[in-house]
């Protein structure tokens, strides 16, 4: 395992496809400290080597740093980790809930075999990473994860879920500004904007990354929308669906044409992506 006694954690998430990464640690800025499972290493991710030391001369003190809204990331300094990252130890842990991704991400990270990554990382041969493969859903993650925190251990980068993502990046305890890693805006300039601000806190402080991207897409049977709703183009399907309370209508009127044998959404868990990533307003205010 990583010696690092406490880890502040990165996270990268991912919006629409539920997965996601995080990474780096510290040994004495956080107050929780990160933990260890007895799950099993499976997987990893694109980060930054921890043997990567920072020019302690050249950097600004944390109390120096501009304010957020005057500061260019640490693209002055790209490249740079700050002193208060912690660095050093013979392991690079890595935690997420199933061995879908992270292994072909520690691949092409390492220059591995795409082919025997997977096994690889199961009987613990490839040096110097220990993946924690919960092996649940994406839904069940969260727990897995607080239980990892609570227990004290090492972790530097885990994969979260867009839906709780904001429960970690808003947790300086748990997650680490990447600029600290010596990674700016022009390291994130060619993304699309919306994966890069999912893995922002609330303060618009950069988190996290996604490392893929999922656009969102409304898929519908030509023929029957012709049938019900009279849409011969994408254009006119458009009309009829431009916003939530025509998309209410004409589920309506699918529904009554045909007589409840034929629904506008097929699945509840869908409509709800949608809606709860189209709001502009939080659920609760304080």
């Amino acid at each position: 395992m990583n010696t690092l006694k406490k880890t502040l954690a990165l996270v990268a998430t991912l919006a629409m496809a539920a997965t996601a990464f995080a990474s780096c640690g510290t040994t004495d800025n956080s107050s929780t400290a990160p933990a260890n499972d007895a799950s099993k290493a499976d997987e990893a991710t694109e980060a930054p080597a921890e043997d990567e030391k920072p020019a302690d001369d050249e950097k600004p003190a944390d109390d120096e740093k501009p304010a957020d809204d005057e500061k260019p990331a640490v693209d002055a300094k790209s490249g740079e980790v700050d002193s208060s990252v912690g660095q050093g130890g013979d392991k690079f842990t890595v935690a997420a809930w199933n061995g879908d991704d992270v292994p072909y991400l520690i691949a092409q990270w390492k220059g591995i075999d795409f082919d025997t990554i997977g096994d690889d990382l199961k009987d613990g041969k490839v040096e110097g990473i220990d993946f924690i493969n919960f092996g649940v859903g994406g839904g069940d993650a969260s727990e897995k994860y607080d239980n990892l925190f609570d227990a004290g251990s090492d972790l530097d980068v885990y994969f979260v879920e867009a839906d709780w993502a904001l429960k970690y990046i808003n947790d300086d305890d748990k997650t680490l500004p990447l600029e600290k890693l010596g990674l700016g805006d022009s390291d994130f300039s060619n993304i699309y904007s919306y994966t890069d601000e999912i893995g922002k806190d609330s303060n618009g402080v950069r988190k996290g990354v996604s490392w893929q991207a999922a656009a969102g897409g409304f898929y519908y049977r030509s023929d029957l929308a012709e049938e019900y709703l009279g849409a011969a183009t994408p254009e006119d399907m458009q009309k009829q669906i431009g916003d939530w309370d025509k998309f209410v209508e004409a589920a309506q009127t699918v529904a009554d044409k045909s007589s409840g044998k034929t629904a506008l959404a097929d699945t509840l868990g869908g409509m709800w992506q949608a809606y709860a990533c189209g709001r502009t307003q939080p659920w609760v205010v304080d």
